[in-house]
C-alpha cells in the first residue's frame, strides 16, 4: 500500500517527495530482509532521479535493485534493467542502452520465458535509443513486436508507454493520423490513472502532430508554455527559435533532445517533460534548443 502511495506521489509529478517515501521504505525492507520490497524501493528512487535529471544516481539506484534480483528470474530484473537503460540513453549512451535492452530480449527469447510484460517493456524501451541513433527501421520492427504483445498485458501504463513508443515511429514515418490515434489511446489511459506528467507528454506530443498536419486548431492553445509541473531553463531564448518554449514543439517526433550549447553561451538540459521526438532540422542546424 505504501509503495503504491509512493508511485502516486511520484505520478502526480512530485518526485522529492515520492523520493522520501520510497527512501523510507527501502530503509525498512532493508532493516526487515524483505529483498523484493527493498528493490521495488530502489526502481522508485530510480525513477524519481530519472525526473529530476539525477542520472548517476538513477543508474546507480537501478543497479542496486538489478544485484538485490539477480538470483531471480530475468523477467523480474527486466524492470530495473530498464531503467539503467534509460539512464544510459538520457545521458547520450545510445549504443550502451541498446546493448542492454538486446542482451536482455536475446536472454529472454532464447531461454523460453514468454513473459509478455518483460518483452512489453523491453522492446518498447529500445523504440527511444533506435530512433535517436537514426535506426528507423529498427524502431519499427520493435514497435510492431510491442503492439502484437500489447493484448497479452494487463498493465494499462506499460501499454500507454507502448502507444507513446509507437507514435513515435509512425510520426518518422509521416502516418500522421496512426499517430495521432496511437497517442489518443495514450493520453486515455494515462488520463484515467491520474499519471500527469506522462499525460503533459501525450498533449504536447499531439499537438506537434496536428501543427505537422497543418491543424493549428488542435495544437495546445499555450503552445509555448511549458507545464505546470517544471520549471524553464535558466538560459535565454535564442534568436533562431524565437521563443524559450518553441523547441518541444520542434523535437516531439523523434530523439530527447540533449545537451546542447545555447545561443548565449550557456549550457543546459532541457527538462524530462519535454516529449521524445526527432531532432528538428533548425535545431540540428544551429545546434541550439531554444
Amino acid at each position: 500500500m505504501r509503495l503504491t502511495d509512493a508511485r502516486r506521489t511520484l505520478a502526480t509529478g512530485e518526485a522529492e517527495d515520492a523520493a522520501g517515501l520510497f527512501r523510507a521504505l527501502r530503509t525498512e525492507a532493508a532493516a526487515l530482509a524483505l529483498p523484493g520490497e527493498e528493490a521495488a524501493a530502489l526502481l522508485g528512487l530510480g525513477d524519481c532521479a530519472l525526473e529530476t535529471g539525477d542520472l548517476t544516481e538513477a543508474r546507480d539506484r537501478f543497479a542496486e535493485a538489478e544485484a538485490l534480483l539477480s538470483h531471480q528470474p530475468l523477467p523480474r530484473r527486466v524492470p530495473a534493467l530498464r531503467g539503467r537503460a534509460t539512464a544510459h540513453l538520457l545521458a547520450g549512451e545510445l549504443r550502451y542502452s541498446c546493448y542492454l535492452l538486446e542482451t536482455a530480449l536475446d536472454e529472454l527469447n532464447a531461454s523460453g520465458m514468454h513473459d509478455p510484460d518483460a518483452l512489453l517493456l523491453l522492446y518498447t524501451a529500445s523504440i527511444a535509443p533506435y530512433m535517436d541513433m537514426g535506426a528507423h527501421a529498427r524502431a519499427a520492427h520493435a514497435a510492431e513486436l510491442a503492439l502484437a504483445l500489447a493484448p497479452q498485458v494487463d498493465d494499462p501504463a506499460l501499454v500507454a508507454s507502448m502507444h507513446r513508443g509507437v507514435a513515435r515511429t509512425l510520426i518518422a514515418e509521416g502516418r500522421i493520423a496512426e499517430a495521432d490515434a496511437s497517442l489518443a489511446k495514450a493520453q486515455e489511459l494515462y488520463q484515467q490513472l491520474h499519471i500527469r506528467t506522462e499525460l503533459a507528454h501525450c498533449h504536447w506530443m499531439r499537438g506537434y502532430v496536428h501543427a505537422q498536419d497543418g491543424n493549428l486548431k488542435k495544437r495546445p492553445r499555450a503552445s509555448c508554455a511549458p507545464p505546470a509541473t517544471c520549471s524553464p531553463p535558466s538560459a535565454p531564448p535564442c534568436s533562431p527559435c524565437r521563443s524559450r518554449w518553441s523547441w518541444p514543439m520542434c523535437c516531439a517526433a523523434g530523439a530527447r533532445p540533449r545537451r546542447r550549447r545555447s545561443c548565449s553561451g550557456r549550457c543546459w538540459r532541457p527538462p524530462r517533460w519535454a516529449p521524445s521526438g526527432a531532432r528538428c532540422t533548425r535545431a540540428a542546424r544551429t545546434g541550439c534548443w531554444g
